[in-house]
C-alpha cells in the first residue's frame, strides 16, 4: 500500500484533454471490458458535465473524480489490488475531495471474485439502474425470433412508407443537420446536459474515433440519428441515438442501421448503454432482447 502512496497527489488533478486519448486507451486496454464507461470518448464527451478530471498514478494507473458528484471511478489500468484501492480512496477523502465512505463507480462485477480479500476492505453492491444492455449485433439485423418479431413489422412499415428513405454515415457533410436534429429532440425532453455532450462529439468527432449513421425518410428529412464507438472486446458503444416519434419505425430502424455499422467495423455486440431507472428507457432497451448484461458495482470502503 505505501507503493503507492507517495504517487497519489490530488493537487495533480486536472481537466480531460483529447491529448489523453492514447494513454487512457492504452490503461483500458490493461484490464478490458464490454462496458460503456470503459470508453475515453465517454470521458471526455460527459468531462464538461460531472466535472471530470483525472489523475495520472505513475505510468499505469490513473484515477477518473466526477467533481459534480463528489465521487471516484474504479481506476483506469491494470486491476488494482485492493489495497491499492484502499489508499487511492483514503487519499481522496483526506483531501477532502471525496466522503470517507464515498461509493466508488464502475467497479468490474468480477473484481470481489478476482480479489476475494477486497471484501475485507469493501462493501459491494449493484444498482440494476447502472446496468448496460449487450446485444448480439447479428441477431439485431436479422431480428430472429418471437421477441423481435415487432421490430421486424415496424421496420417493414417504416420502408413501406418511406420509399426514398436512404442511410448515410454521419460525416463532416451532414455534422450541422444531424446536430441541429439531435439537439431539437433534446429540447423536447429537455436533456440539456445532453446537448453539451453531444455537442463535444461533433467538435472532436474524428479524434475521439467516433462513427455514426442518419436515416432519412426523404430526401431532406432526418428520421433518426446516431453517434457510435469502439469500446473493447468486439463490443461498440451507441453513445447517442434520437429518432423522430412521429416517424413510424424510425427507432427500429435506426438499431438495424447501427447493429450493421458495427458489424463492418468488425464489432460482434452493440451496447446501448444503462437505463438510469427511467422505465421508458427500461421497456425499450429490455424490447430489444438483450443477450448479456453488464452489471457494474458500487464499492464503499469499509472502517473509513
Amino acid at each position: 500500500m505505501n507503493l503507492v502512496e507517495s504517487d497519489i497527489d490530488t493537487k495533480r488533478l486536472r481537466d480531460i484533454k483529447l491529448a489523453d486519448k492514447p494513454k487512457i486507451d492504452f490503461l483500458l486496454s490493461l484490464a478490458p471490458n464490454p462496458g460503456c464507461e470503459n470508453c475515453f470518448a465517454n470521458l471526455f464527451m460527459w468531462g464538461e458535465v460531472y466535472g471530470l478530471e483525472i489523475l495520472e498514478i505513475g505510468e499505469r494507473r490513473a484515477v477518473v473524480y466526477n467533481g459534480r458528484d463528489k465521487y471516484l471511478y474504479f481506476p483506469l489500468g491494470g486491476l488494482p489490488q485492493p489495497a491499492e484501492l484502499a489508499e487511492i480512496c483514503a487519499a481522496f477523502a483526506r483531501a477532502g475531495l471525496v466522503a470517507p465512505r464515498s461509493r466508488i463507480y464502475n467497479v468490474p462485477p468480477d473484481y470481489p471474485q478476482i480479489f476475494p480479500s477486497a471484501r475485507e476492505l469493501f462493501d459491494f453492491d449493484e444498482n440494476p439502474d447502472e446496468a448496460d444492455y449487450l446485444y448480439n449485433v447479428e441477431r439485431q439485423i436479422a431480428l430472429s425470433g418471437p421477441k423481435l418479431r415487432k421490430k421486424r413489422n415496424h421496420i417493414k412499415h417504416f420502408l413501406s412508407q418511406n420509399p426514398q428513405m436512404r442511410v448515410e454515415p454521419l460525416c463532416e457533410g451532414n455534422f450541422a443537420r444531424a446536430m441541429r436534429f439531435m439537439d431539437a429532440e433534446d429540447e423536447k425532453k429537455c436533456l440539456f446536459a445532453e446537448e453539451v455532450a453531444i455537442g463535444s462529439a461533433f467538435a472532436n468527432f474524428r479524434g475521439l474515433g467516433l462513427y455514426g449513421c442518419v436515416l432519412y425518410s426523404a430526401p431532406d428529412k432526418i428520421a433518426a440519428a446516431a453517434v457510435m464507438g469502439e469500446i473493447s472486446g468486439g463490443a461498440h458503444s451507441v453513445h447517442f441515438e434520437k429518432s423522430d416519434k412521429l416517424s413510424d419505425g424510425a427507432s427500429q430502424m435506426i438499431v438495424r442501421c447501427e447493429a450493421e455499422a458495427i458489424r463492418g467495423r468488425g464489432g460482434k455486440f452493440m451496447n446501448r448503454e444503462q437505463d438510469l431507472g427511467d422505465p421508458n428507457l427500461r421497456r425499450a432497451k429490455e424490447s430489444l432482447d438483450p443477450d448479456i448484461m453488464y452489471r457494474r458495482l458500487g464499492a464503499r470502503p469499509k472502517n473509513a
